[in-house]
């Protein structure tokens, strides 16, 4: 087995487009919640930006009100493109919208933030502790795509009570797009969500064999949290998740890749009376291949399955069936999930 250094190794900081690892090997350092991102004052002058949003130039955009993507718009964001988010603002579905089932449900557009690694995209906080509500793209007529993509300071805990897709998912929800989702060379740091998933939510890409390709590689999670203060849906459906939540997403191998990551000190926290499974990937229904090269280091969950969950909600079948050999798990707690 290759050693941690190795692997920390092929991640390197979008946020800087340099080639330096997260972790440097041999040692235990970590990404601070400010380092690894210019200052607000270092990235230039801003351009206020709010309201409904169909095209978008390179720049620096100081986020002032919700972000609004409409049906059947896909946002294009260029290289070297940074968001400040000034308070506590959505990104993508409109917020205003109550969640319902088709056909009666709204869907948002879709979102097109394809960097480079001398030119990443940036949508961060003025401040590590601003808490914005993130990105939401739902049943949209297009791919999700982000690469070189930093997500980072979010929490999702939108208090209106006919919404449970702003409280979960805290960077990004992506909510039955079944044209894919597809993350690659991404960063998603310091994120919260009030019910699963603290950074991403992956709810369905489709029914099978109608259904798009999933794919997260390449990427960073760390210091990504979910709450488990509300369920996201039935009594049943149990928290979790705390970098990622999965599901209804069939594990396909053909159609769903998750190599090469590295999860951090991710937490699926018990903050109410309800199980949480999973510190860094947890769900249901899916049958996930976990697959080559990814590292799960120092994640928590507060009932079991400290790294990936596979069969903590048995009643909602089975979420990883497969561990591939080269994963490596250092240091979760109390365990490391799926019998290891």
């Amino acid at each position: 087995m290759r050693p941690l250094s190795f692997f920390a190794a092929l991640v390197t900081s979008s946020c800087l487009g340099t080639t330096e690892p997260f972790l440097h090997p041999n040692t235990d350092d970590h990404l601070d919640a400010g380092s690894g991102l210019l200052d607000v004052a270092d990235a230039g002058p801003c351009t206020a930006l709010s309201g409904t949003v169909t095209s978008i130039t390179r720049g620096h955009y100081c986020v002032t009100g919700d972000v609004i993507i409409p049906t059947g718009a896909t946002l294009e964001i260029p290289p070297g493109t940074v968001f400040t988010v000034m308070g506590r603002y959505h990104f993508g579905r409109d917020p205003s919208w109550v969640d319902a089932e088709p056909p009666a449900i709204q869907g948002s557009g879709s979102i097109h933030a394809i960097g480079t690694a001398a030119e990443p995209i940036i949508f961060r906080g003025v401040t590590p502790d601003v808490g914005w509500f993130g990105l939401v793209v739902s049943h949209s007529h297009d791919t999700v795509h982000l690469e070189y993509v930093t997500i980072r300071d979010t929490y999702k805990d939108d208090t209106n009570p006919s919404s449970r897709i702003w409280k979960r998912g805290g960077a990004l929800g992506s909510y039955v797009n079944v044209r894919g989702t597809i993350i690659r060379h991404c960063s998603f740091l310091n994120n919260k969500a009030r019910s699963v998933a603290g950074a991403i939510d992956l709810n369905s890409h489709g029914s099978w064999p109608n259904a798009g390709p999933v794919e997260i590689t390449d990427s960073l999670f760390e210091d990504n949290r979910c709450e488990c203060r509300v369920y996201s849906g039935s009594s049943v459906d149990l928290c979790g998740g705390g970098a990622i939540r999965f599901s209804h997403v069939g594990g396909d191998a053909s159609l769903v890749k998750l190599e090469r990551n590295v999860f951090r000190r991710n937490q699926a926290l018990r903050l109410a009376n309800i199980d949480a499974y999973g510190g860094a990937i947890g769900g249901f229904d899916d049958g996930i291949v976990i697959g080559p090269d990814n590292v799960f280091e120092k994640n928590h969950a507060a009932t079991a399955d400290g790294a990936i969950s596979c069969n903590g909600q048995d009643r909602l079948g089975t979420l990883i069936k497969e561990v591939d050999p080269s994963v490596v798990f250092s240091d979760n707690t109390p365990d490391d999930g799926c019998g290891k």
